[in-house]
C-alpha cells in the first residue's frame, strides 16, 4: 500500500508513504524462532501516530501483518489507504522508516514486532508488538492469550516507556473466563521530570493518585461467569515509584 501526493496551492511539500508485508514461503529457523514474514515501510513528510497500548492490536501496520492467516472479510485497497492516511498524516519535515518481523517461538507462539524510527521535527523510536498463544487439550481449546507490547523512546524529551497489556481476546479454561492485566516500566532521564521512574504490574493502589505522565495499567486478574449464580473475580497488583512501594490483591 502506498500513496504519493504533489504539493498543493498552499505551498505544502511533496509527500509519500509506502507499507507492505510479505510471507516467507520457507521459514527461516534461528534456534527456537522461525521467521515467517517481513514488513517494510517508509514515509517522506509523514508522521506515524503511534497508538496507545490498548490500540496496538488494531493498529493497521500491525493488523496487516497479523491478519493474513485470519478468516473473515478484509478491507479493500481504498479502505486500507484511507485508514493508513489517518494514521500516517502529512507532517512537513518529518520522515519515518519501519521494519517488521513476523515469527513463531517454539512453533507455539505467533508474534509480530515492528520497529519504527521517526526523524525531522521530532525524534522518536518505537517498537510495537503482538503475540498470540493458544493451547488445546484434544479437540477442546484450553486457553488463548494475546499480548500487546509497546516501547517508546523520545531522546529529546528524556522519556523511555515500555508497556505490555493483555487484549480482550485473552481467556483460560473457558472463553467466559476473561484474563486482564498490564505491565509498565517508565523512566524519565531529562527535563523537569529527570530522575522519576515507575515500575508496575497490574496498576496502583486505589488511594494512590499517579502523576499524569504515569501510564494507566489495568489490574492483573480474571473474571469468570461460571454460572448465572456464580462469578469468580480476582486481581493482583504491585508498583514501585521513587516515593512508594505498593502491592495487593483480592478474590
Amino acid at each position: 500500500y502506498g500513496t504519493y501526493q504533489l504539493p498543493d496551492n498552499r505551498g505544502s511539500s511533496t509527500s509519500l508513504f509506502i507499507y507492505g508485508t510479505a510471507n516467507l514461503t520457507t521459514g527461516i529457523k534461528l534456534g527456537a524462532i522461525t521467521l515467517t514474514g517481513l514488513a517494510l515501510g517508509f514515509g517522506l513528510n509523514r508522521r506515524v501516530i503511534v497508538p496507545a497500548i490498548g490500540e496496538v492490536a488494531a493498529f493497521p501496520l500491525v493488523a496487516l501483518a497479523m491478519q493474513e492467516n485470519d478468516d473473515g472479510a478484509k478491507p479493500s485497497a481504498m479502505e486500507m489507504l484511507t485508514t493508513l492516511e489517518r494514521h500516517l498524516p502529512f507532517t512537513e519535515g518529518q520522515i519515518f522508516a519501519a521494519l517488521g518481523l513476523r515469527f513463531t517461538i517454539a512453533e507455539t507462539i505467533e508474534a509480530f514486532a515492528l520497529a519504527i524510527g521517526q526523524f525531522g521535527r521530532d525524534v522518536e523510536f518505537s517498537l510495537l508488538g503482538l503475540a498470540r498463544f493458544e493451547k488445546s487439550v484434544g479437540d477442546q481449546k484450553f486457553c488463548r492469550v494475546e499480548l500487546a507490547i509497546k516501547m517508546t523512546l523520545r531522546p529529546e524529551e528524556g522519556v523511555f516507556l515500555l508497556q505490555a497489556e493483555l487484549t480482550a481476546n485473552s481467556w483460560v479454561l473457558d472463553p467466559s473466563c476473561r484474563l486482564t492485566g498490564g505491565f509498565a516500566l517508565g523512566a524519565w532521564f531529562g527535563g523537569a521530570r529527570k530522575g522519576d521512574f515507575v515500575l508496575t504490574l497490574g496498576g496502583y493502589h486505589r488511594d494512590f493518585t499517579p502523576p499524569a505522565h504515569y501510564p494507566v495499567v489495568p489490574r492483573l486478574g480474571l473474571n469468570w461467569a461460571v454460572t448465572n449464580e456464580l462469578t469468580l473475580k480476582g486481581e493482583l497488583y504491585c508498583a514501585l515509584t521513587p516515593s512508594h512501594l505498593m502491592a495487593g490483591g483480592r478474590f
